[in-house]
């Protein structure tokens, strides 16, 4: 290659330009931040566990694996699932069966009426479930709770229209005479006609109703399942089938000998379990009411998998 000054114009002696080997660029390392985790404190694996056991409990009362409640984790205590099944029939003229259910009392109440328009009298029925079991406990409480009905007539007679829902009771018991089906039923938000199958309606605790307390007591604002089936024939037999989950300890006296663990009343733990698994529930929908047998174990099932 020839060069040539521009000043001058002479030609330069030539050399052989040799290329420059470009610089290899410096690589530029990035140190990562540490990640941001997620505060869960001393039990928070343990609590994320226990918020969707509880709410598989609370959501398939009949069928879920059982968990501890919203206090403690069910060391020291006993805790089982209980179910009993009875049929109601009304006399000779009445048309209607209304029941109520209080699984903190442990207690059923029901009442039957000629007509729609006539004040229900109240009157302890069939022993709760479990009952025998937990005579003895010095305290309890329950976990989880559904009451389901079924028509057990003919096919061909199949009438009626029930209504379900929960409902806080004021007092001990179901004041008899100031409540008339037709009333009840527009306070449920549930109502159908008779099904052709077995249908159902969860409990929804509030967390006053996971105290624990004094077995069979009441606290006057305990959260009860209701049930008004009218418009049915005379002499009409109902079946209605109750399942509950309780946690109880044991009297010193009588049971199994002292208590291992006291719980803290309303513990700030259990109660975030408890919103949480409301929260959660919430959140599907309407969860509470149970559209016969098989649609409900489809849909829990269904459930267990998103959770």
């Amino acid at each position: 290659m020839v060069l040539i000054d521009t000043m001058t114009g002479s030609v330069v002696k030539s050399r052989k330009l040799v290329p420059v080997k470009a610089q290899p660029k410096a690589k530029t390392y990035v140190v990562p931040t540490a990640q941001k985790r997620k505060s869960k404190g001393a039990d928070g694996a343990s609590n994320s566990r226990a918020v969707k056991d509880y709410a598989r409990l609370l959501f398939d009362p009949c069928n879920a694996p059982i968990a501890p409640g919203m206090i403690g984790n069910g060391s020291g205590t006993n805790i089982a699932r209980f179910e009993t099944d009875f049929t109601v029939l009304t006399g000779v003229s009445d048309t209607t069966i209304n029941l109520a259910v209080s699984p903190m009392q442990q207690a059923i109440w029901q009442g039957t009426t000629t007509t729609d328009i006539v004040n229900i009298t109240w009157a302890s029925s069939n022993p709760f479930p479990g009952a025998a079991r937990i005579a003895n406990a010095a305290k309890i409480r329950p976990l989880a709770c559904c009451l389901q009905m079924s028509w057990v007539g003919a096919e061909q007679s199949r009438q009626g229209v029930v209504a379900m829902g929960n409902g806080i009771m004021k007092g001990a018991s179901p004041a008899s005479g100031t409540i008339t089906p037709a009333e009840l039923r527009s306070a449920m938000p549930y109502v159908f006609r008779m099904p052709d199958q077995q249908v159902g309606i969860k409990w929804r605790p509030t967390e006053t109703d996971l105290e624990w307390r004094p077995a069979g007591s009441s606290n006057s604002r305990e959260t009860v399942l209701w049930a008004s089936v009218g418009g049915i024939p005379a002499s009409t037999a109902v079946r209605f089938r109750i399942t509950v989950v309780l946690e109880w300890e044991d009297d010193i006296a009588v049971g199994s000998g002292a208590i291992i663990q006291q719980y803290p009343r309303n513990s700030s733990d259990g109660q975030d379990v408890w919103q949480k698994a409301m929260t959660l529930l919430d959140k599907t929908g309407h969860w509470l009411l149970d559209n016969g047998a098989a649609l409900g174990h489809t849909v829990a099932n269904v459930f267990n998998l998103l959770i």
